[in-house]
């Protein structure tokens, strides 16, 4: 019997399961492990100085109130989650429009690189690449 990926089809989960989810993302992210891994990627970033971070798949928000919660963090952290068929190349693709006002209004990038960064993406997604997905977290950081 094949397992199905549920973060796959979280679009079209009901809400007690939905909820069932998050309970697990916010026990997960208590986890001693977890925090450990978490705690060396965001120092291998250098977050702390970055004024701004926006976190791309946040789920939860487990990683931006980590963020937030750096004692020499002093930016803004935005999140923003898309419930999508990720198994697509090009399931980030309808959302891309969306990042082109909301990155410089994070202060992630200026017009000119959104709209950079969005003609690029948009040209991938056609080209059937695969570009919305980490075994980890995404962010867009700017000092």
């Amino acid at each position: 019997m094949e397992k199905a990926d549920v973060y796959r089809i979280t679009d079209t989960l009901d809400d007690a399961s939905l909820e069932v989810m998050a309970a697990r993302l916010e026990t997960r992210g208590k986890h001693p492990r977890f925090m450990t891994m978490l705690e060396e990627y965001l120092n291998a970033m250098r977050i702390d100085g970055a004024r701004n971070v926006l976190d791309l798949g946040c789920g939860t928000g487990v990683a931006s109130r980590a963020v937030l919660r750096r004692p020499r963090f002093a930016g803004a952290v935005t999140g923003a989650h898309v419930l999508a068929d990720i198994g697509r190349a090009d399931f980030f693709s309808a959302t891309i429009p969306s990042f082109v006002k909301l990155l410089p209004r994070a202060g992630a990038m200026s017009e000119a690189q959104a709209a950079a960064w969005a003609e690029a993406m948009l040209a991938r997604s056609a080209q059937g690449i695969f570009f919305g997905a980490s075994n980890f977290y995404s962010y867009v950081a700017r000092a």
